[in-house]
C-alpha cells in the first residue's frame, strides 16, 4: 500500500511505531519505521517514542526525513528551544492528556513551564 503512494505526490506520510499499549497487545509490526520507510520515495516522517538522540540518529542514518514529537511537545510548548540549548525538559502529566480525567480541561497543555518561566535553570549552555 506504501509503494501505490509514491505516483501521488504527497507531502509526507507519517509512521508511527507502536506505543506500550500495542506492544503488549502483540498484534503490531515493530519497528515500524525500518519495515515500511524504505517503500515511500517522498518525504518520510516519524513518531512514537522518540527523543532528541533516537530522533537525530533516525535523520542521521537516513531512515527518516523528519521526526515528530508528541508527548514531548504537550509537556513543552517550546521543545525546539529546549532541544537546542540542551535543555532539561518537563515532565509529562499523562493523566491530563487527551483529556484523560482532568475536570479543568486546560490542566496540562497550557500550564507546563516555558524556559523563561524558570528562572532558576541555567539554560546557556
Amino acid at each position: 500500500m506504501i509503494e501505490a503512494l509514491n505516483p501521488f505526490n504527497l507531502a509526507y506520510i507519517d509512521l508511527m511505531e507502536p506505543d506500550k499499549p500495542d506492544l503488549e497487545a502483540g498484534k503490531v509490526i515493530n519497528p515500524v519505521l525500518s519495515t515500511f520507510g524504505s517503500f515511500y520515495q517522498g518525504t518520510v516522517i516519524t513518531n512514537g517514542g522518540y527523543d532528541k538522540s533516537k530522533g537525530n540518529d533516525k535523520v542521521a542514518t537516513g531512515e527518516a526525513d523528519l521526526v515528530s514529537f508528541g508527548k514531548l511537545f504537550i509537556a513543552n510548548p517550546d521543545l525546539p528551544k529546549r532541544f537546542t540549548v540542551n535543555a532539561e525538559l518537563n515532565p509529562s502529566d499523562f493523566k491530563t492528556f487527551y483529556g484523560q480525567g482532568e475536570k479543568d480541561l486546560d490542566k496540562g497543555y497550557t500550564d507546563y513551564p516555558s524556559l523563561e518561566l524558570q528562572p532558576s535553570s541555567d539554560f546557556s549552555r
